[in-house]
């Protein structure tokens, strides 16, 4: 079972992958071209699972709209997970981590994708024992 995460954002999509019990970030995609990026990618990880973050606020329903619109090209499941302060934790795990002004900006969805997919990854395990 082949899992993707993803944190949906206005200007980027980042991108997370498990084969197993841990997540990895792999990619942020500008949001306009995600989509195509996305189906590709799942077809070829062979993607059983998408997780997909779901924000507070205004975002929330282009969130729900992206992952519908996923749906309809992928024979995945498609699932809605809570991210609430997901991009800021993922903010802060670079910045601890000493990372570049530059550098945090590029990887900060990555690495929420990897916490969404983690989280829902642990949960999925606490609930299945």
């Amino acid at each position: 079972m082949t899992l993707l995460g993803i944190d949906y954002g206005t200007r980027e999509v980042g991108i997370a992958i498990s084969e197993g019990e841990l997540a990895r970030g792999i990619a942020e995609y500008a949001t306009p071209e995600s989509l195509d990026r996305l189906v590709l990618l799942c077809k070829k990880e062979h993607i059983t699972d998408v997780i997909i973050g779901l924000p507070e606020g205004f975002i929330r329903t282009q969130a729900k709209h992206f992952g519908e619109a996923l749906a309809k090209f992928i024979p995945a499941r498609i699932i809605f997970w809570d991210e609430t302060l997901t991009t800021q934790k993922a903010q802060q795990q670079l910045i601890n981590s000493d990372y570049g002004q530059h550098r945090i900006h590029k990887k900060r969805h990555q690495v929420a994708a990897a916490l969404i997919l983690q989280s829902y990854i642990d949960e999925t395990k606490k609930t299945s024992r």
